[in-house]
């Protein structure tokens, strides 16, 4: 059975990397719906690859602090993020690609190792998965292996090397429509560096082509470059 979920699960991947064209929803935090790594919503168009989306964080809220949304966009190698509203002002930042996005579970699924299927309705396939996200980096195509490693690491130092259960739903029409992850806890010296268990979740529903204007900016930063740049670390 393990064999046969994994082969339908192979399928629905491939047929909605054909197809390309999604809004989703996404979400990290515990399964209680506490965030703990922001949520948000957005468009994505695989045969770019592009990505819009916008950021939803709670700042700060143990101390009363705030909602704080964050438009974004990905396209090929950069992310481009607004890091001022008055006056506006974009940075484009260098990445290895599309697996330091909130669409990278997708391609997760590249690294299931079983799979059960569950009652979810009468249409809708329900499958218990477990994860080998070294499988994920060696698995996947040589176009992305790079950067699905580079934003499992950015997530989770050693999440590359690690294993996660989660749940993946199919929809009727055959496209992948729900990823839950479970990523595993980290423990660390420092407390302040250690990292709870969390939910990752994304949710995708077809839609047809639609353009993406990247916003344009001057500013070009690696990503140590934009870190130290909110941190106040530039000269």
């Amino acid at each position: 059975m393990t064999t046969n979920q994994i082969g339908k699960i192979q399928t629905a991947l491939g047929k909605t990397l054909k197809h390309g064209t999604f809004n989703f929803d996404w979400f990290v935090g515990t399964r209680e719906g506490v965030s703990l790594g922001g949520s948000g919503n957005g468009y994505m168009d695989l045969a770019i690859p592009a990505v819009a989306t916008s950021m939803v964080l709670d700042v700060l809220s143990e101390e009363g602090g705030d909602i704080v949304t964050m438009p974004g966009f990905f396209s090929h190698q950069s992310v481009f993020q607004r890091v001022s509203e008055e006056p506006v002002q974009w940075v484009e930042i260098e990445v290895h690609g599309i697996g330091v996005t909130p669409v990278a579970p997708l391609y997760w699924l590249y690294g299931v190792t079983s799979a059960t299927e569950r009652t979810a309705g009468p249409a809708t396939r329900s499958i218990e998965i477990d994860v080998d996200f070294a499988k994920v980096v060696h698995d996947s195509p040589p176009s992305l292996g790079t950067t699905l490693k580079e934003g499992l690491e950015e997530n989770h130092p050693g999440l590359s090397r690690q294993r996660a259960t989660g749940k993946v739903t199919i929809s009727p029409d055959g496209f992948v429509n729900t990823v839950e992850v479970e990523i595993p806890g980290l423990d660390a010296p420092d407390p302040e560096l250690s990292l709870p268990p969390r939910l990752v979740t994304l949710d995708l529903r077809p839609t047809t082509r639609r353009p993406i204007k990247l916003p344009e900016t001057d500013v070009h930063l690696s990503v140590q470059e934009f870190i130290d740049t909110l941190l106040g670390d530039t000269p």
